[in-house]
């Protein structure tokens, strides 16, 4: 039997895969593609397209209907109870797991320290992670989310560097990495825009980090998460792609300035996949599973200016009434803000944030500020008004923005996004003895985790409905696999 790394590539669709094979016809996901079998995979999910659903749809093999998870910073209990993400299932069937990045993986499993290795997601609450030494890592990797956000932080944060440094030779962190970004803070003095690209690197660092740990413990199932190309296809989609709109409100220096970040993002994926070619090599007993849980396509092309967002999360839960005893923060992804309350106030929270929803303007019919408050205590609140009102006036009472922790916010890169999820992903099987195939038959997200317990002969839950073989209809019986 088989191992298997799932590579997660976040949010990439074929469109961007093939049009990088055609301009990189040596490439590893060249070689992916020509040695692997794909499927263009579906997302089924009836709610909001975002990663944050579409993963645990992938993970869990049941849509959002039944699993819950809308946003970041929920609270998994009941979702790891009821639909546990195929690595905790696969543990608990006795075989050896590395995690390294899921989304949701921030639910910590009780027998963490059974796990190869455990690195959660980059929105865990605390730096928890196994082994002990991934902590320093975890530790600078969520500082580092805390600091950039929506807007990349050129801050040098020396001391948590230091902090990493120290640790190298244990993480695995190697000397080119460390020599790739020194080039690149360089670089940014000179082209200041090229900040945009931190959100690689911390991929870069990352991956780093996986191969280590994939190496040092060879487990039977992997998972590496990345985000990097998301990122750039959401902001730079409109400078690579110019002609998927029918208005382009964006001008030529925009597009001069950023045209090369999708293919950056995609060249530094490729060395991860180069790499991970390599140890399929040298271990000979393999199996490599690229996927995303959706896709991207192109939206709108225009530039957007300064917007009102909740800045000040503390004060405008003390405009509301309510002390810091009585909240907790969580991570989430800017504009987003999320928090916890008890369960006991959860409807007060409710109606003490509807006359703010009230006094802002609607956007397309619907309130600007989007509030979700769970019978549970989780909250998530949404606001980003680009048309922000010259005043506020709450139950007739006029109010300044900064007393209630509202503040005019702007885009580094001058756009919100250019491309936005669609149902469309992609699934490339490759390794010994998987058929290649041109033909991309369709598949659905929650057919994933299925096969991949068949593939592992892990008992089937009962709830799991989607088709358990697409790992059995990409085998053959002679080994093929792709050059490193």
């Amino acid at each position: 039997m088989h191992k298997v790394i799932l590579f997660e590539l976040n949010e990439v669709p074929f469109r961007i895969v093939d049009w990088f094979v055609a301009r990189h016809p040596r490439s590893a996901f060249a070689d992916i593609l020509r040695g692997g079998r794909a499927f263009a995979t579906v997302s089924e999910d009836d709610g909001h397209l975002s990663p944050w659903t579409t993963w645990p749809t992938l993970h869990r093999g049941v849509t959002d209907a039944k699993h819950g998870l809308a946003h970041l910073g929920q609270i998994l209990d009941g979702p790891d109870r009821d639909y546990p993400p195929v690595w905790r299932l696969l543990r608990a069937h006795g075989r050896s797991v590395g995690v390294c990045g899921s989304l949701h993986s921030r639910g910590m499993p009780a027998d963490m320290a059974t796990y190869a290795f455990y690195l959660p997601d980059t929105f865990a609450a605390v730096p928890d992670a196994h082994p002990e030494k991934l902590a320093v890592f975890q530790e600078f990797n969520l500082r580092m989310v805390a600091r950039s956000q929506r807007n990349v932080s050129t801050e040098l944060p020396i001391k948590d560097a230091w902090a990493l440094l120290k640790r190298r030779a244990d993480l695995g962190l190697r000397w080119r990495t460390l020599a790739d970004i020194a080039r690149h803070v360089t670089a940014e003095r000179l082209s200041p825009a090229l900040k945009c690209r931190r959100r690689t690197y911390q991929s870069v660092l990352c991956f780093d980090v996986f191969e280590r740990s994939l190496r040092e413990t060879r487990p039977d199932f992997a998972t590496f998460f990345t985000n990097h190309v998301a990122s750039a296809l959401h902001r730079f989609w409109a400078a690579t792609f110019p002609q998927d709109y029918e208005k382009l409100d964006l001008d030529a220096a925009w597009t001069r300035t950023y045209r090369h970040e999708i293919e950056f993002s995609m060249k530094k994926a490729d060395a991860f996949l180069k790499r991970v070619l390599r140890y399929m090599k040298s271990d000979g007993a393999t199996l490599l599973v690229l996927a995303s849980s959706m896709g991207q396509a192109a939206t709108n092309a225009r530039t957007r200016g300064r917007y009102l967002a909740i800045t000040n999360l503390p004060r405008l839960m003390s405009s509301l009434g309510f002390t810091p005893a009585q909240w907790k923060r969580q991570p989430a992804m800017a504009p987003d803000v999320c928090f916890r309350v008890d369960s006991a106030i959860a409807g007060e929270l409710r109606a003490k944030l509807e006359p703010l929803q009230r006094a802002l303007p609607l956007h397309e019919g619907e309130p600007s500020l989007s509030v979700r408050v769970q019978d549970d205590g989780f909250a998530r609140l949404h606001l980003a008004l680009e048309k922000a009102p010259d005043a506020l006036a709450i139950d007739g009472r006029p109010v300044a923005f900064e007393d209630i922790g509202l503040g005019l916010m702007e885009d580094d890169e001058a756009v919100s996004s250019t491309a936005y999820h669609v149902p469309e992903g992609i699934l490339v099987v490759c390794g010994p003895g998987i058929a290649p195939s041109a033909d991309r038959p369709q598949a659905s997200t929650i057919d994933i985790a299925p096969s991949l317990l068949r593939h592992f002969e892990a008992p089937l839950p009962a709830y799991m409905t989607g088709d358990p073989t697409l790992l059995d209809r990409a085998r053959v019986t002679s080994r093929t696999a792709p050059r490193p």
